[in-house]
């Protein structure tokens, strides 16, 4: 039997994102291995969707992809509601690997994750300098400068940086601090955050 799991949260990115719709198979419990990814209850009754990463003999060791250290517990076959075989972003469905392969993404993603960890430890400082003082601005032509934008929604007025058809900064109502995605903050020029 199959079922549809609305994803929240972030220990799976980048596999799954919120709104993300998960496709469960609910009678695939007897049939799981290691880098399958699966929903399961938590002590604390919460719907968790991790990746196992390891067998024990009272059940599985599960972490989220993007977590760097597996779950404290150990989750047992009755926990476990179902193995997640596909997922559905924007209207469009894909499959979702498990046993080796997603072993092989999961261990790729922990490797992309800790490489950028230390590109921006050695590379931050130069960075932070940067994007600090507007150079890179200041050298731009003015045609391909950032541009800000502001849109009414709901609870207030939404800020976003625009770099050509891409929106690589948002300041939401209610925020205090922009949202920049790297390394664009280079480009921006630090009166107008």
């Amino acid at each position: 039997m199959q079922q549809w799991y609305d994803y929240h949260g972030t220990s799976m990115l980048p596999l799954f994102r919120v709104p993300d719709r998960l496709l469960v198979e609910t009678n695939a419990s007897q049939h799981l291995k290691e880098g399958d990814v699966i929903v399961f209850l938590n002590n604390s009754g919460t719907h968790v969707v991790h990746r196992i990463v390891g067998l024990v003999s009272e059940g599985y060791i599960t972490q989220g992809d993007n977590s760097s250290y597996p779950d404290d517990i150990s989750v047992t076959p009755e926990m476990v509601i179902g193995k997640v075989v596909s997922a559905c972003r924007v209207k469009r469905k894909r499959k979702v690997y498990g046993g080796i392969r997603g072993m092989v993404l999961h261990r790729t993603m922990h490797i992309r994750k800790n490489f950028w960890i230390w590109l921006s430890r050695f590379f931050g400082w130069p960075y932070r300098l940067l994007s600090a003082n507007g150079l890179i601005h200041s050298l731009l032509p003015e045609r391909l400068k950032p541009r800000v934008y502001s849109f009414n929604k709901g609870g207030g007025v939404e800020y976003q940086i625009h770099f050509g058809s891409r929106i690589i900064g948002r300041l939401r109502p209610g925020m205090d601090e922009w949202q920049i995605i790297r390394p664009y903050k280079l480009f921006i020029d630090p009166e107008i955050i």
